[in-house]
């Protein structure tokens, strides 16, 4: 999400071109309520990967699906479930990408 005009908000942040782009993260949910967010990630890069299969691989269509989860998931375990879903032995959702 960019805008155009330049804002001090601090969930804002400048990029390269001199465009702010706003900052998102997964929102709140009620059935994580401790500070471990382990499940918490682990669902949210199940629900990307179910949206994926619910589009027929549509990645566009489950872009902000996506985001929630790299907000909260490690990139050390994304990638790795990434490899995983590649390789067939992925342990959540299956889903073959059609290409």
């Amino acid at each position: 999400f960019f805008l155009s005009k330049k804002s001090t908000s601090k969930n804002m942040s400048e990029g390269a071109s001199g465009l702010v782009k706003m900052i998102k993260t997964s929102p709140s949910d009620k059935r994580f309520p401790s500070q471990n967010q382990a499940n918490h990630c682990w669902n949210r890069y199940n629900e990307w990967v179910m949206c994926l299969k619910g589009t027929a691989g549509d990645a566009d269509a489950c872009k902000g699906v996506r985001q929630m989860a790299l907000s909260i998931c490690p990139e050390d375990w994304s990638n790795k479930w990434d490899e995983e879903r590649e390789e067939g032995s992925f342990a959540g959702v299956e889903f073959t990408d059609p290409e």
